[in-house]
């Protein structure tokens, strides 16, 4: 492995330009017999990539291919790293507490049937959120198992464990986006809470109100900006009307469409080897 670093080393350094500073990715491709490698070189602000191979003879189809993929391991390991564990930090005391005190809400306090199913609807919010951070907490540490498993086999990566790690980004795209409309179709549940709450005392005798009812106003503002948020993050039509899995390989198709659009520049101004 020592004389394969050194190889590639010598062939990143062998295209620097005067005042660059290089650095080989170490997240790598093992395809059709080759190990592949992007490096990069930067100067004045401006990055340009190369894609190395530990085989001398490669043809430009089997570079492209290879390319392609580092591309989708790299973007999507990056976007996991610092969007994933982000999310799963999350903390999620306000929907814990309100959670409970709107259970105990529906047993104790005198409700109409309306009121009632207002708290139901809200409940049922704060326990579809709950149960989604629950399997992103799970999804990153099955990903950072995954990813640890990864870097004690040197950073190589088979085709199939590429599509693993798109796999990975897909689901928390998936949790992040579902998160985000129950946000946003809870909150005049919410702000129908806060009237309710103003009219029956009852709901204000129940424990812990005072300290939930700065997360029930929480949950019932900002629903313009869940909007627009949710309209940046839907590249898709109708992403909300999909089972998981049909939402999971709609944005991967949707990805791989505009990456590979975005492929064509990076392959014509690849610093190595001429592919364009």
């Amino acid at each position: 492995m020592k004389a394969i670093e050194e190889t590639l080393q010598n062939r990143a350094k062998k295209h620097k330009k005067l005042f660059e500073k290089y650095w080989i990715e170490p997240n790598h491709l093992y395809f059709k017999g080759s190990h592949f490698y992007l490096s990069f070189y930067e100067r004045f602000q401006k990055t340009e990539i190369g894609i190395l191979s530990t085989q001398s003879e490669v043809s430009n189809a089997d570079y492209k291919e290879a390319f392609e993929w580092l591309v989708i391991l790299m973007n999507r390991m990056a976007a996991i790293q610092e969007v994933g564990m982000e999310r799963k930090n999350i903390n999620m005391k306000g929907f814990y507490k309100t959670r409970a005190y709107l259970e105990k809400t529906l047993e104790y306090a005198t409700l109409s049937s309306n009121e009632k199913n207002i708290i139901d609807q809200c409940l049922h919010s704060m326990n579809d959120a709950i149960s989604l951070q629950n399997r992103m907490v799970a999804l990153m540490d099955e990903f950072e198992q995954f990813r640890e498993k990864k870097e004690t086999e040197g950073n190589e990566f088979s085709v199939p464990e590429v599509e693993e790690v798109h796999d990975f980004h897909a689901e928390m795209d998936y949790i992040q986006f579902t998160q985000g409309q129950i946000s946003y179709k809870s909150v005049d549940f919410f702000a129908s809470l806060n009237q309710i709450i103003n009219q029956n005392e009852t709901i204000k005798s129940i424990v812990n109100f005072e300290e939930v009812k700065q997360y029930i106003e929480e949950f019932s503002r900002g629903k313009d900006m869940l909007k627009s948020s949710l309209d940046e993050a839907t590249y898709v039509d109708n992403l909300d009307q999909l089972s998981k899995e049909q939402f999971m390989k709609t944005v991967q198709e949707d990805y791989i469409k505009r990456q590979k659009e975005s492929n064509k520049s990076l392959i014509k101004n690849l610093r190595y080897p001429t592919l364009g």
